[in-house]
């Protein structure tokens, strides 16, 4: 946001739109790490965080759920923040609103409830969700990015 603010101060579009692309990247790859060390040691990870044998039974696959949801869910945040950067806060906030209300919330009941997927199915609705926010956050951005250049 602060890379972002500045360019867009200095009247630096093209400034702007870099400082907000390669901040989304230097989110992205982190997570991707270790979204991937979760993905290969989840009974590892997931042991980690209880001693409970019912839970731990479950962990492992929650884990990999979850290694899934990070880069698009640190993704969401960096976008967010570009946007808030760029001068466009109502937007972004609205579009949060949409994708962890009109989106997640539902998608939790349904895979969670009807389609069986228990608790599994709550992580998959933010994982959605968060999927679904990255998504037009970027959409938003690009846009910014064109219609001022």
């Amino acid at each position: 946001a602060v890379r972002v603010g500045a360019a867009r101060g200095a009247g630096d579009l093209p400034g702007m739109q870099a400082a907000g692309w390669v901040g989304l990247l230097a989110t992205a790859l982190p997570m991707a790490v270790f979204g991937v060390l979760l993905f290969l040691w989840p009974n590892q990870i997931g042991g980690l965080y209880s001693n409970q044998e019912d839970l731990r039974a479950i962990l492992p696959s929650l884990m990999v759920i979850v290694a899934l949801v990070l880069v698009p869910d640190g993704g969401q945040v960096v976008m967010a923040y570009a946007l808030r950067g760029a001068g466009d806060a109502w937007v972004p906030t609205a579009l949060h609103l949409t994708s962890y209300f009109v989106v997640m919330i539902p998608a939790a009941w349904l895979l969670a409830f009807p389609l069986g997927h228990g608790v599994h199915g709550l992580i998959e609705a933010i994982a959605l969700a968060s999927a679904f926010s990255v998504s037009v956050l970027m959409i938003r951005f690009w846009l910014i990015g064109r219609a001022r250049n």
